[in-house]
């Protein structure tokens, strides 16, 4: 049977502790990919960044799950992880 693969983001941050809460439960599941702001990003739920560089950087890897750090807003964190995870 294939596993389950689970994005899991938020707009607080990576550090947030409802992010790591969020993270428990769906590692459950399946595999987590965490892509989420490396900084708080409340209000900017639509936002996409347009002429900035933006930076991805690996901060855990688990068996079961993988977090992301993303320089850029919620959607791009999204996106990149469709993308490019």
């Amino acid at each position: 049977m294939n596993e389950r693969l689970i994005l899991v983001t938020n707009d607080d941050g990576y550090n947030a502790r409802g992010l790591a809460a969020a993270i428990e439960v769906a590692r459950t599941f399946g595999h987590v990919y965490v892509v989420a702001p490396e900084t708080a990003q409340s209000g900017m739920s639509q936002a996409i960044t347009m002429h900035n560089p933006l930076y991805l950087r690996r901060v855990r890897q688990d068996p079961d799950v993988e977090v992301y750090a993303f320089s850029g807003t919620p959607v791009d964190c999204v996106k990149m992880a469709f993308d490019y995870l």
